[in-house]
């Protein structure tokens, strides 16, 4: 079974929303997917002083038991994906990361958050951006060479294509999705 891990789904109003109840609605196995979201502040601990998605490690944790997770989509690299990385390390359960742009920004903006950024991007199997820009830029910040496969995933879905690596592993996602490995 895959998750869906987010801070924000509907009745939560925006574009990362619609874009993670889209993706549960067209899902190629419906039944085969779950989220994980924020809308109960059960992720996210705002009361904390600091490290506020702590909760978000015990929560995970329990949904990757109860519900048998073997693969993890990531919204919101920082704070989730640092759940994710965590969790991953422990249970050596795989994860892709989804990119829309303001949270690579925000993961940018200071050093230490740009070294955990790089750290749960390495280890991500894909790495799924919203358009070509954001795409260009992770390549251009954090990467000249890595194995995951960097997804774009502009509005139009019909321009599907990636940016290709050497080493480059066929993921789970290639396989559901049918993609081609490269542009052509």
């Amino acid at each position: 079974m895959d998750l869906i891990i987010t801070l924000e789904y509907p009745p939560f109003k925006g574009g990362i929303a619609n874009y993670c109840e889209n993706l549960k609605k067209y899902w190629p196995e419906p039944d085969n997917i779950f989220v994980l979201h924020n809308n109960e502040n059960k992720l996210i601990n705002e009361k904390l002083p600091f490290l506020k998605w702590l909760p978000c490690l015990w929560y995970l944790w329990n949904e990757i038991k109860k519900h048998r997770i073997n693969h993890i989509l990531v919204h919101h690299i920082l704070p989730l994906g640092t759940a994710v990385y965590l969790i991953s390390k422990i249970t050596k359960i795989s994860y892709s990361i989804i990119l829309h742009g303001t949270d690579l920004g925000v993961a940018c903006s200071m050093r230490r958050k740009k070294w955990l950024a790089k750290k749960i991007l390495y280890n991500a199997d894909n790495i799924i951006c919203g358009s070509s820009y954001v795409a260009s830029y992770v390549t251009k910040q954090f990467f000249s060479c890595h194995h995951a496969q960097i997804i774009v995933r502009p509005k139009n879905y019909k321009n599907i294509f990636f940016l290709s690596f050497p080493q480059k592993r066929e993921s789970r996602l290639d396989k559901i999705y049918g993609f081609p490995l490269s542009r052509e």
